[in-house]
């Protein structure tokens, strides 16, 4: 016997808000781009599984972590680089984290949402004493501009 409409869908809704208690829920736009992340140059496998909300992500990068992306309209699985979209969202998405080792919800990190969201690779990081950027004229420059006197 089939239960009517209305508790099928309470139960439904249900599922929906229990499915967010090992992770975080980010108002994305429906269509936004979801992105297998990790520094330039790795490798990420990500699995996609179907569900009744969508299709859900596993992403695994190279560290100790995975992460699970929950309430796509598209996923693409394989070994994909860094930087590579892996899926687009329905609305909302979902994003947990987890420890490799064990599979335990881990508590999110909003690096790995926003690298999620932006499909950042590492390559814009602050640079660094060996760059090419002349860091202690800068530094003097700035220097300056605090001890002078104004005219």
């Amino acid at each position: 016997m089939q239960q009517p409409a209305a508790p099928r869908q309470v139960k439904k809704e249900q599922r929906y808000q229990q499915s967010f208690a090992h992770g975080v829920r980010l108002e994305t736009a429906s269509g936004a781009s979801v992105f297998a992340f990790g520094r330039a140059g790795d490798i990420v496998k990500v699995s996609c599984e179907e569900t009744e909300f969508g299709q859900v992500a596993t992403i695994a990068d190279p560290s100790t972590t995975f992460f699970v992306a929950r309430y796509l309209s598209g996923c693409a699985a394989g070994d994909l680089a860094a930087g590579t979209e892996s899926g687009t969202t329905l609305g909302p998405l979902g994003q947990e984290q987890h420890n490799q080792m064990n599979g335990a919800a881990e508590e999110p990190s909003p690096d790995f949402m926003e690298w999620a969201l932006s499909g950042y690779t590492g390559e814009y990081a602050a640079p660094s004493a060996e760059s090419d950027l002349p860091l202690d004229e800068i530094t003097e420059a700035i220097r300056s501009f605090f001890t002078e006197p104004m005219e």
